[in-house]
């Protein structure tokens, strides 16, 4: 035994000494005094090209000091055709600075998926869907209607632990999907036969979103007045990317009008494998320097059981935990939601006005602008737009996914963890 141990030691040794001179290497280093599980990571094609010292034609493969190969994908980013960066997802022990090996391939392996964008539409409203990759809005499409023109109304994103969907209409609401398996289940939900508002095997729709902003949908604040990112001239969609580490979709608003000025504005959703957030970066055209964006939680049912947490000096964040899950055979429940944002775009919370859905609407009408409906019921989160892009992390922890999240306790423990990982995140080297 002793022998064989020292045989497979020296031939590990032997491996890296011979290749660390022939092929590029880099690190990457968990500063956190916790081990990490499932840590986002990028390669941008200038750092590979850097390692090669020249202009990479195949598909780098990544291999960690075992020489066990990491699952990753190649992500065109800008769409001209050629990869932009490498996505990874990697556990990594605490205080400790691993080393990786890049291997160039002229084919892609395929690691299969555990995440991905899905969108479904029905030509003909017969809930027979056909999955798109890329679709532009109908102008005239402002509230849905049955039988539906896109699967659970609109856009979907999921990974292995929860999912979201963006309804593609004049609302513009986010919504969750709560899972109890890790398969990826969005392109059967929504079917023929099928209720998503009822509990199933894969989970169910435990949000109910109303005229709030639902699970991070998007406003403007403006001259202290509040509005929804509602009706536009046009608004499209497409898939960026998706795999073994994250998925990627980009949403395209132009022509948003608010209080005679016209807005463009571009939504970019990433969900990487293993979290229980979603990223979104949102880039605004047509500012003028007073605007903010708003996002945020429902309050329909937290009541008041939001809190504001301090978990570093990086990050803000507002949550809720309570009874939200809204399915009718369980009214008790657990769900929790949370929005953290860097503080350096951060501009302050505020509660939305709390009413019914016909109160909200007479409102509107009130103010003579019935397009869109107003915002209200909601934990509201500011955000400083800029021009790089201003990003805000949604979380959804539903008590049906995991026991830790049956109380308040655990789900704190996934944010705190969570909040010291966003503020120190890993950058190969």
């Amino acid at each position: 035994m002793k022998k064989l141990f020292l045989s497979v030691l020296i031939g590990s040794l032997a491996f890296w000494s011979c290749n660390s001179e022939s092929t590029p290497m880099f690190s990457l280093e968990n500063k956190l005094n916790t081990d990490r599980k499932n840590a986002p990571v990028i390669l941008s094609r200038d750092f590979v090209e850097t390692k090669f010292q020249t202009p990479t034609s195949g598909y780098p493969h990544i291999y960690d000091e075992q020489h066990q190969l990491i699952p990753c994908q190649w992500d065109d980013i800008n769409g001209d055709g050629q990869w932009d960066e490498i996505a990874i997802s990697i556990d990594i022990a605490a205080k400790t600075k691993a080393r990786y090996q890049l291997e160039l391939k002229t084919e892609k392996t395929d690691f299969g998926a555990a995440t991905q964008i899905h969108m479904g539409k029905s030509e003909a409203r017969n809930q027979e869907y056909i999955a798109l990759k890329a679709e532009v809005r109908p102008k005239d499409y402002i509230d849905p209607c049955y039988p539906m023109l896109y699967q659970y109304e609109g856009i979907g994103w999921e990974n292995d632990k929860v999912a979201f969907r963006s309804y593609f209409d004049a609302r513009n609401g986010k919504d969750i999907f709560g899972k109890r398996t890790e398969q990826l289940v969005l392109q059967k939900v929504g079917l023929k036969g099928s209720n998503y508002h009822k509990m199933a095997d894969w989970g169910m729709d435990v949000l109910k979103v109303g005229t709030s902003l639902g699970a991070g949908a998007i406003g403007m604040e403006k001259n202290k007045q509040l509005y929804r990112l509602g009706l536009t001239d046009q608004a499209a969609f497409k898939v960026i990317s998706e795999g073994p580490a994250r998925a990627i979709a980009e949403i395209k608003y132009k022509g948003w009008e608010v209080e005679g000025d016209l807005y463009d504005l571009t939504e970019v959703i990433t969900i990487w494998k293993g979290k229980y957030y979603y990223e979104s970066d949102l880039f605004l055209n047509g500012g003028k320097g007073e605007e903010l964006l708003v996002t945020g939680i429902v309050n329909y049912k937290a009541n008041q059981n939001v809190n504001y947490p301090k978990y570093n000096e990086d990050i803000a964040c507002v949550s809720t935990f309570s009874a939200q899950a809204e399915d009718k055979s369980d009214p008790e429940q657990k769900l929790g939601m949370a929005v953290m944002i860097q503080q350096e775009i951060f501009e302050g919370f505020e509660e939305a006005p709390s009413t019914s859905y016909q109160n909200a609407l007479a409102l509107n009408l009130q103010k003579g602008d019935n397009k869109d409906e107003p915002i209200t019921d909601t934990y509201l989160v500011k955000i400083k737009p800029q021009d790089q892009g201003s990003k805000f992390l949604f979380f959804a922890a539903w008590e049906k996914s995991d026991d830790l999240f049956k109380t308040a306790a655990g789900f704190e423990q996934l944010l705190k963890s969570n909040a010291r990982e966003i503020a120190s995140p890993i950058y190969p080297e």
